[in-house]
């Protein structure tokens, strides 16, 4: 036990700067920590918020008829968020079902075909 007390009178200085140090650093490791969590969790707000405008501009909104080329744009974006594939690829199969009958869908069904291959792919 002597020993222990020996070593520790004699690095009391660093043992003390290090101290110094863990109490100084750890809260900014923690503040940095707890913005980078908020961070990420604003960011997949984010997400699924431009996620939801993309779907209603496939589909269109009560009232107003989608445009095509705005719709094969949203199902080419759809692409950008791989965590709703599994949904994406529910909605354009649906999608594609009930569409495969109308005119002039043509462009917006081999674009939908497209995502929903390259989805199934991953």
């Amino acid at each position: 036990m002597d020993r222990v007390w020996t070593w520790l009178n004699s690095n009391a200085g660093v043992l003390s700067l290090l101290v110094t140090l863990l109490l100084t650093i750890g809260p900014l490791v923690v503040a940095a920590f707890t913005h980078m969590a908020l961070r990420r969790q604003e960011l997949r707000a984010q997400q699924r918020t431009l996620y939801h405008e993309l779907i209603g501009h496939l589909v269109g909104r009560p009232g107003r008829a989608p445009m095509l080329d705005c719709q094969i744009a949203a199902v080419f974006e759809l692409r950008s968020f791989p965590e709703y594939f599994d949904v994406t690829g529910r909605i354009l199969k649906g999608l594609i079902e009930e569409w495969s009958e109308k005119k002039d869908v043509d462009r917006l069904i081999r674009e939908m075909r497209s995502t929903v291959e390259l989805i199934s792919r991953r």
